[in-house]
């Protein structure tokens, strides 16, 4: 068993949690104002980036060691949905 630091960790979670959320109101902000329009699309796809940006710094902010950690499952989970989120952008 790894070690485990409950503030740190519940931290982390949170801060993924938030940061997906935060880019996939954007995202659909984007969506709703740019209606089947390029400019929609591409903010889309900046937010995406920004969003996994973001995620990256986490998991280095809070050095993150492991994939198998709460944290770092947290994280996994938060860029995977930010790269679902991206699909319809990519594809709409």
């Amino acid at each position: 068993m790894s070690e485990f630091d409950n503030r740190t960790d519940w931290i982390a979670v949170v801060a993924a949690l938030v940061i997906w959320t935060a880019q996939f109101m954007a995202k659909w902000a984007a969506s709703v104002i740019f209606p089947d329009a390029a400019p929609g699309r591409i903010i889309g796809l900046l937010l995406s980036l920004a969003g996994l940006a973001a995620l990256a710094w986490l998991w280095r902010a809070r050095q993150v060691r492991s994939l198998w950690t709460t944290a770092g499952l947290a994280i996994a989970i938060a860029a995977l949905a930010t790269l679902f989120d991206t699909l319809p952008p990519l594809f709409g």
